[in-house]
């Protein structure tokens, strides 16, 4: 599951979202794939597990690395960032089993990253 998550006060567009479907499945060319709105500033993308890896290990993303919200939100943009359970229950209530990383979707060259 990947979790984007906006600017504290934006909204999402039906246009980011549509770029945003476009852009990971073209990425993960899974066939699992599913969007689901988490609230007005969030988004969550399903996809199969083995795929996301693949494609974070892809990134430089290091398992063993943990950050808190903060110290997520002012690292690497082009690096997907994990983040513990606690953490992601704080960030997205009701989603706090699933995701496991988010994405600051107001980096539009984060988004197309994943694809290059």
């Amino acid at each position: 599951v990947l979790a984007f998550k906006s600017a504290a006060d934006t909204t999402i567009s039906e246009e980011m979202l549509a770029t945003v479907i476009e852009v990971t499945a073209a990425s993960l060319k899974s066939a699992d794939l599913d969007v689901s709105l988490a609230g007005s500033a969030t988004f969550v993308i399903r996809a199969g597990l083995q795929s996301i890896e693949a494609e974070a290990e892809h990134l430089g993303y290091l398992k063993q690395r943990k950050h808190t919200r903060e110290e997520a939100r002012n690292s690497d943009p082009l690096k997907l960032e994990p983040f513990t359970v606690e953490e992601a229950a704080q960030m997205f209530e009701g989603y706090d089993r699933g995701i496991a990383f988010w994405l600051p979707s107001e980096q539009a060259s984060l988004l197309h990253s994943i694809v290059e």
